[in-house]
């Protein structure tokens, strides 16, 4: 169950994020790819609070997704505009509340070899970082 909880924030965080966020309001970036990698989830926080150091790992490019871990694996397509990533679930075998068709904005940056996800749709920040790998 703690499993299943963890794997829904992970692509809860990966997939939402704030809801004043919008398509109108955004552009898309103009050749950035600083996300593009492959990356090793470092830890999960909540409301500032570690809630996991379990690892997954998380590959993007400039037109998708995938993360997994020994569990299960999510995969789609992504877009990035002014500090905002959209990812759009398309294959999922994981138990989580986010499934196939799922479309989830957080807040992106990029330090060095750092990324961090923040997402606050659901009533708590959520913060995941990475380090490139």
């Amino acid at each position: 169950m703690k499993y299943t909880i963890l794997i829904g924030l992970l692509v809860l965080v990966l997939l939402t994020g704030c809801s004043e966020v919008t398509e109108d309001t955004l552009t898309l970036d103009q050749g950035t790819d600083e996300y593009e990698g492959t990356w090793s989830r470092q830890a999960i926080y909540s409301d500032g609070l570690l809630l996991d150091s379990e690892g997954a790992t998380l590959v993007l490019n400039s037109g998708g997704f995938t993360s997994f871990n020994d569990i299960c694996s999510n995969s789609g397509s992504v877009e990035t505009r002014e500090g905002v990533m959209v990812l759009t679930v398309t294959e999922s075998d994981c138990p989580s509340i986010i499934g196939v068709g799922s479309v989830v904005t957080s807040y992106y940056s990029v330090n060095g070899d750092v990324l961090t996800l923040v997402n606050n749709e659901y009533g708590a920040e959520v913060i995941e970082d990475y380090l490139r790998i």
